[in-house]
């Protein structure tokens, strides 16, 4: 076997110089290579994945705005009720497996089917699994919630659209140690809403708005204990708002008041 690369210009019975085969000095040195690369490798990849996730959650959040808005142009202009609700108004009536029927639910046949309405980071345990509008044995999972004062209101009445949240990232009855005060007064699925503290009603008066002072069931883990420190993003959620602006929320966000005003991200309605 030759013992090295063939040379047509070596003279006859000259040797080739170098050889074809790597030395245990070489792979010792490869090794040591791939160990002290792998974690930079790793950390990389974590950076692209997370960032993937992000723009698929983009994505699915501009999809779900273009089907709400779809929803409106078809019922005078309005957006989807935030759910179908027992007598009392306020919790939401579930189907014989324990489903709710909500805006999700309504704005479903609106949507691409390339879009989901679940985050890709987000966990099973945060996704609420809404009624089909079309199949009693299908369910449409869904990891975001509708800011509750909006449900079945003329899309005219939001003032600073570009500011007030519409959609954003939300976790299932207090999933992974998200703030949930469980209003409804039962377990039932109550991650498709995002509400307030004092309660799931809105909040129309001095005393109840004074009460109110932190927004729920968005998707910081944490926030229910106090120890919150970021989102499902790294250190945000994220959220569209009225006019399908991006927006970016952190844990700070998630207060119905700022110092003696209202967040801009909460506000509420003319009349309420």
């Amino acid at each position: 076997m030759s013992d090295g690369p063939y040379d047509p210009n070596a003279l006859e019975g000259e040797k080739p110089q170098g050889h074809q085969y790597v030395s245990l000095k070489d792979l010792r040195t490869l090794a040591i290579c791939g160990v002290v690369a792998a974690p930079f490798m790793f950390f990389g990849y974590g950076i692209l994945r997370r960032n993937s996730d992000r723009h698929v959650c983009i994505s699915d959040l501009r999809a779900i705005y273009t089907a709400v808005n779809l929803y409106a142009d078809q019922h005078d202009n309005r957006f989807p009720p935030i759910a179908r609700t027992e007598l009392d108004g306020v919790t939401p009536s579930l189907d014989e497996t324990g489903r709710p029927y909500t805006w999700v639910s309504d704005t479903a046949p609106f949507m691409s089917t390339r879009q989901s309405f679940l985050c890709p980071t987000a966990t099973a345990v945060e996704a609420v699994k809404n009624e089909s509008p079309d199949s009693t044995t299908k369910s449409v999972p869904s990891a975001y919630g509708m800011y509750a004062p909006y449900g079945g209101v003329l899309t005219s009445l939001v003032e600073t659209p570009e500011q007030v949240v519409l959609i954003a990232e939300t976790s299932d009855r207090g999933a992974n140690g998200t703030l949930d005060p469980k209003p409804f007064g039962k377990d039932v699925p109550d991650g498709f809403v995002i509400g307030w503290t004092s309660g799931n009603t809105t909040p129309n008066t001095a005393a109840l708005k004074a009460a109110t002072k932190r927004v729920t069931r968005l998707a910081f883990p944490g926030m229910g204990t106090g120890t919150a420190t970021g989102g499902r993003h790294d250190a945000f959620i994220q959220a569209l708002s009225a006019s399908g602006e991006l927006l970016y929320l952190h844990p700070d966000d998630a207060q119905f008041h700022t110092g003696g005003g209202t967040n801009p991200h909460w506000r509420l309605p003319p009349g309420y």
